[in-house]
Formats: C-alpha cells, sequence, structure tokens
C-alpha cells in the first residue's frame, strides 16, 4: 500500500516540481530566467513528497503534511538560486498552517502557536542583535517567517530540534568555507535550505530520535 502511495506522490511532486520552477523564476533576472532548468525542482519535489507518505501515517497529517514539503522544496530552490525566501509561500502557507491546526493537533493547539512564536522570535531577536553589533541584516525576514510556518507545523519539541540542527549545519558550512579561503567581504550564505532540511528531517523523523536520545539517557 505505502508503495502504492510512495509512486503516486513522487509522481504528484516531481509534475508539480515544474509547476513550482516557473514560479521560481518570477524571482530570477529576465536575461536568464528562461534558461533555468526544472530538473532540481522536479526530482526534489518527488523526493520531498515521497518521503512524507512513507515517513508520516496515513492520516489527516497528510493535509498538512504534503503542502509543507512542497513549500519547503520550492522556498529551498529559490533561496539557493535568488536568495529569496517568497512571501508569496511563507504567508499563505503561515495563514493555512494555523487555520489546520485548529481541526489537526495531534498536540496540544497551543504547542503549535506557542512554537511558531518561539521560532520565529529567537531569529527576530537574533537579527535584532546582529543589526546592532554590525548594522547588517544577515538574518532577513524570509528566515524569520519561515520559522513561523515551520512551527506551526512541528510543534514546540521539533522545533528546537530543528532549530539546534539547522544552526549545527550552519555553524559548520560557516566553518568549512572559511577554511576553504572563498569567504568574501558581505557575503551572505542562503539560511533557508538549511532550515527546510532540518524542518523535514525533525518532521518525519524527529518523534523517533527524541524518544530514543531519552530511553539512552534514562538507563
Amino acid at each position: 500500500m505505502y508503495l502504492i502511495f510512495f509512486v503516486c506522490a513522487a509522481g504528484a511532486g516531481f509534475w508539480a516540481g515544474g509547476q513550482m520552477n516557473e514560479l521560481a523564476k518570477q524571482y530570477a533576472q529576465s536575461d536568464v530566467g528562461e534558461s533555468i532548468s526544472a530538473i532540481p525542482m522536479r526530482f526534489l519535489a518527488a523526493i520531498a513528497l515521497g518521503l512524507t507518505v512513507l515517513s508520516i501515517s496515513f492520516s489527516p497529517e497528510w493535509f498538512i503534511a504534503l503542502p509543507f514539503a512542497l513549500a519547503l522544496t520550492i522556498i529551498c530552490i529559490c533561496d539557493i538560486r535568488y536568495m529569496i525566501i517568497p512571501d508569496v509561500i511563507t504567508l499563505p502557507g503561515i495563514a493555512s498552517a494555523a487555520v489546520l491546526r485548529i481541526f489537526i493537533h495531534p498536540l496540544p493547539f497551543w504547542d503549535y502557536i506557542a512554537a511558531a512564536l518561539i521560532g520565529s522570535g529567537l531569529f527576530y531577536l537574533a537579527a535584532l542583535l546582529i543589526r546592532f553589533l554590525s548594522n547588517t541584516d544577515a538574518v532577513g525576514g524570509g528566515d524569520i517567517k519561515l520559522l513561523a510556518l515551520t512551527g506551526l507545523v512541528l510543534g514546540i519539541k521539533l522545533t528546537v530540534l530543528s532549530f539546534l540542527m539547522f544552526s549545527l549545519a550552519g555553524m559548520v558550512a560557516g566553518i568549512l568555507i572559511i577554511l576553504s579561503g572563498k569567504l568574501r567581504k558581505n557575503m551572505i550564505i542562503p539560511f533557508g535550505p538549511f532550515i527546510a532540511a532540518a524542518s523535514l528531517i525533525s518532521y518525519y523523523w524527529g518523534s523517533d530520535g527524541i524518544k530514543f536520545a531519552f530511553s539512552i539517557l534514562l538507563k
């Protein structure tokens, strides 16, 4: 049964990836937009939807999980290509997730609201601090809105887990760039892909990982 779900979801993702690539082109420069291949978006969307149906039990949660995976896919590609996290994805995503969580909430509803406020609030404070210390906008508004979206989907525990994961991944990436000698003045590293990947990993397998960690600690 799940093999059928996987094939259907991956096929739908491959098709949707092409449509999402057309949307992403709106953020490209006019002279390069037509030449951007849809293949990376198609395969990333296919993998994201395929993993969603394999990792999230068949339930009403799919109404949140599948659009969430697609949203993170296009956010990831847009941030890598154009250094932007589109409001046209995050803002409707936040509104839709908030409404759906009223009816679909394995955790208490307040847990998701608190996670959205905690995740986006921490990044907002970080943005203010960095701006105060360096007068630069190292943390963009798109990242803050993305964390509000992921919080509404993940809940507090998984949001904290994803926060630790993408912070560590971002730090490692920064160290590697410095060691490679490729660091440039005013260089900006797109953080959306780190947030997206960590959020999906936490969403798919984070609960089992937390249970396993606690089982080890309590032995």
